[in-house]
């Protein structure tokens, strides 16, 4: 989510680092307009901070990144450059980067750019850009190819010939937030003494001594899918902290066993081993344990009142599936999992009961079950308001959307106004990707995301546009959904 963070104290303090760093740091190097191309050209990778002053989050990096620039310094070829960049001053390379927040990290190549999006320790970055750095070219010595695959816990060895295909998946699988590093050879004796035997093949080493070969890479995506799943564990118990550990963006489907009591994991353990072993790279499974604190927001996401419970969710669809009995076994993960990608079994649908007074004010509160009844009882449509109560620009919005209430209820009487809990309804037939998100609706059917203005003048300005009759927007003219979220913290701030 991309929310906005202003601290004044932490400004002060980032405008004095910056007072005394910027004069001259011999570790990092300052990039503007004026002389990017000629740093860029003059090295064969570059770690590119795109900051500005005024950010909290770039202030709470600069330390670990300083400390990122004094390792490549030391420890990596003059090849390799650490740099940043004040996207205030310099607006027009930020721009051509298409930088959306602050702080973003990019691997600048010729030709080549991806962006890091992984934690933000100085550990997890430096092993990033090195592997950026020599997952693209071979390495040729021996000696620091041992010393490479010694330094990680998990190395991805690609032995490629010079001009086989699989050499593209290794760049953009390495811009990729990965747990392992990559390294690249292609000399026949250095991947003898590391005893891989086929060329052209991606080889995980742990802790320095071959694993495997990563036999089921057919394109970037099945790279990412099975290195993930060979360095995690195999049914890892979800925490907050391991939660990096068992989701993926290359996962379409997983399985969680949600449990109360340490007898009933261990009694399902077995299962989900067997089950899990045979769905590697298809079903991501884990656990988790509902007495943790830091677990109920999982609980309450996926709407839990029985333990222990398996819950089956599809990313593609943000679809989840239920199922409360007792008997847990491989026949019975398989049937419930087939079930739920096949659709024989029906989705879990969350949804409020239906209040009494629902219609009883000028803003109807709307849910699940009476979306198709407000249709009927007000022929002529009208616009619905899809919140959530933790967001800060839905609270904002509420005085507003009560006054263009009352405005639709004494004006326009075949007409509505209502509003409906999206953490609490999954109404499936409303693209939402934002709070808020304001619908303008002729049915169920035929309606649109409005981005207009949300003051007083530009909503009341809409209902008699709405009112007057005038033709909902066709495909081609329909805005894109509005995605402001609440402005608490996030990992990027808004420009």
């Amino acid at each position: 989510m991309m929310r906005i963070m202003q601290a004044s104290i932490l400004l002060t303090f980032f405008t004095l680092i910056l007072t005394d760093s910027e004069a001259e740091v011999a570790h990092i190097n300052e990039i503007s307009s004026s002389n990017i191309e000629e740093r860029l050209a003059n090295h064969h990778t570059t770690l590119l901070l795109f900051y500005s002053p005024g950010c909290g989050h770039c202030t709470r990096l600069m330390p670990e990144y300083d400390i990122v620039c004094k390792d490549i310094g030391e420890t990596l070829p003059e090849a390799v450059q650490c740099a940043r960049i004040d996207c205030t001053a310099n607006k027009d390379v930020c721009s051509t980067h298409q930088i959306q927040g602050y702080p973003t990290i990019k691997a600048l190549r010729e030709n080549f750019s991806c962006e890091y999006t992984g934690p933000r320790s100085r550990k997890d970055i430096y092993n990033w850009v090195k592997s950026v750095y020599h997952g693209v070219d071979d390495l040729t010595d021996p000696i620091k190819v041992a010393e490479s695959i010694k330094e990680n816990q998990f190395v991805i060895v690609a032995f490629m010939e010079a001009e086989h295909v699989h050499r593209k998946l290794i760049q953009s699988a390495t811009c990729r937030k990965s747990s392992a590093n990559f390294i690249t050879i292609s000399d026949p004796e250095i991947a003898k003494e590391l005893k891989i035997e086929t060329i052209n093949t991606f080889n995980l080493f742990k802790n320095g001594v071959f694993e495997k070969v990563l036999s089921n890479v057919i394109d970037e995506n099945s790279l990412v899918r099975e290195i993930f799943f060979s360095v995690n564990p195999l049914v890892p118990e979800y925490t907050q902290e391991t939660s990096d550990s068992v989701f993926s963006n290359e996962i379409m489907h997983y399985l969680a066993y949600i449990y109360d009591t340490p007898d009933s994991l261990a009694a399902t353990k077995d299962a989900l081993e067997s089950y899990a072993a045979s769905q590697v790279g298809k079903v991501r499974v884990f656990s988790v344990n509902s007495n943790e604190a830091n677990n109920q927001n999982v609980i309450t996401y996926f709407n839990i009142a029985k333990f222990p419970s398996l819950v089956f969710y599809n990313d593609g669809t943000s679809f989840f599936y239920h199922y409360d009995k007792s008997d847990v076994s491989i026949d019975t993960l398989e049937s419930f999992v087939q079930g739920c990608i096949d659709g024989s079994i029906s989705r879990y649908v969350k949804k409020q009961p239906v209040s009494e007074d629902w219609d009883s004010k000028s803003v109807k509160i709307l849910v699940v079950d009476n979306l198709g009844e407000v249709f009927v009882k007000y022929p002529a449509g009208g616009l619905i308001l899809v919140y959530a109560p933790w967001c800060g620009h839905c609270k904002a919005i509420m005085p507003t959307w009560d006054q263009i209430g009352d405005l639709v209820a004494s004006t326009y009487p075949e007409m509505f106004v209502g509003k409906v809990d999206h953490t609490e309804n999954d109404i499936s037939d409303f693209n939402v990707s934002g709070y808020p998100t304001i619908f303008v609706c002729k049915s169920l059917t035929e309606k649109y995301a409005y981005t207009g203005e949300r003051s007083l003048e530009g909503l009341t300005k809409l209902v008699e546009t709405f009112a007057s009759g005038e033709p909902l927007p066709t495909t081609e003219e329909k805005e894109e959904p509005d995605t402001q979220l609440d402005d608490d913290e996030d990992f990027h701030e808004d420009l």
